[in-house]
């Protein structure tokens, strides 16, 4: 994945901007769920912060400057 991310137009390909498309709309949806939902589980907690914290590490891999 790294290597990827070197390549400076990897982030301008369709496909990587379709991902991150769909990884913003999954940390919203996640995020509204956690936030009004009262009857979730701990575990289903758990799981939603899992996928949180997963797709903002993705984004934040992808937007990184490697250039500089």
């Amino acid at each position: 994945m790294s290597e990827l991310l070197n390549e400076h137009e990897y982030i301008e390909l369709p496909t990587t901007k379709k991902l991150m498309g769909r990884c913003r709309r999954e940390v919203v949806a996640a995020r509204i769920k956690l936030a009004s939902d009262r009857s979730l589980t701990d575990e289903c907690r758990v799981a939603l912060w899992s996928l949180v914290d997963s797709r903002e590490w993705f984004l934040k891999m992808v937007a990184k400057d490697y250039a500089a």
